[in-house]
């Protein structure tokens, strides 16, 4: 017997915040017509590639628990008969994990967590594929801007030899890890195996005001076979970026003769985020890790000016911010300025000597 789809009928009901490092979510979908025995939801942290699954027998909510702070996560649900017969996958439900994160070092606020993909399968099939944007976008409402590539894709075919292929969509000169794993579930369970820097350039896309922003970004992808003398049965594999895409920023723009710098903005009760001042554009970049688009916001070229900006634009407070450097995996205090203390005390953006060193 037919089953009908569940199209348009799964949606994020509520969440119930679990601690301040998970959170838990509800879903619901309306029932099927028809001799269902099981209804099966699945989720993943790309849109449609779905890596876990559970079933819900007959009730039509389910709660997800211990998601990860700072995640876009999608959902979809399928009926099944008795006759083993399945509907195809419901509308996809997407929900964002903004609980709130102790602060993060410099340089890392965007990258680790939010630069990361998975992919999966066994060693005789081919595993999912992650979405990606078809072409930069610009949101004339927000001044958001979406790049290509950002957040990265990473997907899994096999060749010929039955070897992993790992097709990444990221940007030029981001270096991620790439780790696998045969229990995804267990974070210990994860290793590094190697790193790729992108160097295959599918050319900018974005015009216009978004010119920084191009220069920054520009949108990559290639491929890397998994050679294994002795594979697993199934394996998983992940992407992470070391830093986050203001250091990319830096770095790129620095090398194309745009001097710029990076300074780390702390908001109480938001986790720290930080910018890359473009200076002979007397603006800065900023990501939106939510919407994983970029904006670029005119400022004055202090530490202080550029920390009243961004909050501003956010519609925080700040507390204090810091300029840094970040080279060879090394994030270092270059000059912190205190909101609270006289701007005639502040010290010079971009003449100030390391004060403190990060090591991450």
């Amino acid at each position: 017997m037919r089953l009908t789809n569940l199209k348009s009928l799964v949606t994020v009901l509520f969440m119930a915040c679990g601690s301040a490092a998970k959170s838990d979510v509800t879903l619901a979908w309306n029932p099927v017509s028809g001799n269902v025995t099981n209804y099966m939801l699945y989720w993943g942290t790309n849109t449609g590639v779905y890596l876990f699954g559970v079933a819900a027998g007959l009730q039509t909510t389910y709660t997800v628990t211990g998601l990860t702070p700072g995640s876009v996560y999608y959902f979809a649900v399928t009926a099944q008969a008795a006759d083993g017969t399945q509907s195809l996958d419901s509308n996809e439900a997407v929900y964002t994990n903004t609980t709130v994160t102790p602060p993060s070092l410099p340089g890392t606020n965007g990258g680790s967590t939010g630069g990361g993909t998975m992919a999966g399968g066994g060693s005789g099939g081919s595993g999912g594929s992650g979405g990606t944007n078809n072409s930069n976008t610009i949101n004339t409402n927000s001044g958001e801007i979406a790049v290509v590539g950002i957040p990265p894709v990473l997907g899994l075919t096999f060749n010929s030899a039955h070897h992993p292929v790992l097709n990444i969509t990221g940007t030029v000169g981001a270096t991620f890890n790439l780790l696998s794993s045969t229990n995804p579930a267990s974070l210990a369970s994860w290793n590094i195996f190697t790193n790729q820097t992108m160097t295959n350039a599918l050319g900018p896309t974005n015009s216009g005001s978004a010119s920084v922003i191009n220069l920054a970004y520009v949108p990559a992808s290639q491929t890397y076979e998994v050679i294994d003398s002795n594979p697993p049965t199934s394996e998983f594999y992940k992407m992470a970026m070391p830093y986050d895409y203001m250091v990319l920023a830096d770095a790129n723009l620095t090398g194309q003769g745009y001097p710029s710098r990076l300074v780390l903005v702390r908001m109480p009760g938001v986790s720290a985020d930080d910018v890359c001042y473009v200076t002979n554009q007397s603006s800065f970049i900023h990501y939106d890790t939510t919407n994983h688009a970029f904006s670029i916001e005119p400022s004055g070229g202090t530490i202080r000016q550029i920390a009243s900006t961004l909050a501003t634009s956010l519609g925080q407070n700040w507390t204090s911010a810091s300029e840094f450097g970040y080279s060879n995996g090394v994030s270092t205090i270059l000059a912190t300025v205190v909101e609270t203390e006289p701007p005639g005390s502040d010290p010079v953006a971009g003449q100030s000597t390391p004060s403190i060193a990060i090591d991450f």
